[in-house]
């Protein structure tokens, strides 16, 4: 796939992050590769950076291009669909416009076109990403394994079931929010007991990020590695009695519910 082009319409800070990582691990040459953006001056700083071809319009990247990534805000999606969707004769489109679905996207491009829907999220930008992939596509099985090596260039790749993927969706992209307010609370705590703010934050998020590297690497249930870091009569037991106190798992189950809520139908 020496000749093959990829092209992106949008170049917001996701988009960027996909290039950079594509570029990085040398699955694409940067020859090969072709954006446009509303924004002239994200465009220009991007090919500055990276010397990929910018083009004109939506549909110039569509007409040069074999697949396409679509990485527009969701309020603009249906008029680029609009504009491009008669253009994506025999193309590979793949979507990471939240809320769109396969069948919302189809509704506006030629029957030709094969459509893969991904969910990544924000930590894909710092290569700890979890991408969601919707198990219903029209990509060929080619087409298939170049998304899932583009993708797994900064993290996880998973494949999911296309009811699911919203929820899974919240899982993941929602939850980094709520990792962070924590990390804040965590990191104010330790401030007012004498700890410099900058060193707060750093141990506070360097734990929260260990802690997920021991869930994701050791297999083991959340509850066991909880269990083998609270000693009898210890201070850590005394933190986790104050969470339970508190309503925390409650509480944490109802932010997960209520970012859900926007997808239940």
């Amino acid at each position: 796939m020496d000749n093959y082009k990829i092209g992106f319409i949008g170049m917001g800070n996701m988009a960027q992050a996909i290039l950079f990582g594509m570029l990085d691990k040398g699955i694409v040459s940067e020859k090969n590769i072709y954006a446009h953006d509303v924004l002239a001056a994200t465009l220009d700083k991007v090919v500055g950076k990276t010397g990929i071809n910018p083009l004109a319009s939506n549909p110039e990247v569509v007409k040069t291009c074999d697949m396409i990534f679509l990485a527009v805000k969701p309020n603009y999606c249906k008029d680029v669909l609009v504009e491009v969707g008669e253009v994506l004769v025999d193309k590979a489109l793949l979507s990471f416009v939240s809320g769109w679905s396969f069948e919302d996207i189809r509704e506006f491009t030629a029957d030709s076109m094969r459509l893969l829907v991904v969910q990544p999220n924000t930590p894909f930008m710092v290569g700890a990403g979890m991408t969601n992939f919707a198990k219903t596509t029209s990509f060929t099985k080619e087409e298939l394994e170049m998304a899932k090596k583009i993708f797994g260039t900064q993290g996880l790749v998973e494949v999911v079931p296309d009811e699911l993927l919203m929820f899974c969706g919240t899982s993941s992209a929602a939850v980094p929010a709520f990792a962070y307010t924590f990390i804040e609370a965590l990191a104010d705590a330790s401030v007012e007991d004498g700890i410099p703010r900058d060193l707060a934050y750093k141990l506070c998020a360097a734990a929260v990020m260990g802690a997920g590297k021991m869930v994701l690497e050791s297999g083991l249930h959340p509850g066991i590695l909880k269990d083998q870091v609270t000693s009898p009569g210890g201070s850590t037991i005394r933190g986790i009695h104050a969470l339970e106190k508190g309503g925390f798992r409650g509480t944490a189950m109802d932010a997960v519910k209520a970012a859900n809520d926007r997808w239940r139908k």
